[in-house]
């Protein structure tokens, strides 16, 4: 039986957890990005247009999870 992603944080953590899963959403879901390091990266501009956010969300969100 299919586990439902969206209603538990426990089988989200196994998949985020999971590289071969990673991998395989990744090539399923076709994204995009530039891989670097054999990890897919994004630009700014590609995540703008990805998710149709603005470039001040990104600001924020990078500003609010900065490692110091």
């Amino acid at each position: 039986m299919a586990k439902d992603l969206t209603e538990s944080w426990h089988d989200r953590q196994n998949i985020l957890n999971n590289r071969y899963a990673l991998q395989k959403a990744e090539q399923h879901l076709a994204l995009g990005g530039v891989q670097f390091n054999g990890e897919a990266v994004f630009t700014k501009q590609q995540v703008i247009e990805l998710f149709e956010i603005s470039e001040r969300t990104i600001e924020r969100y990078l500003s609010s999870h900065a490692v110091n």
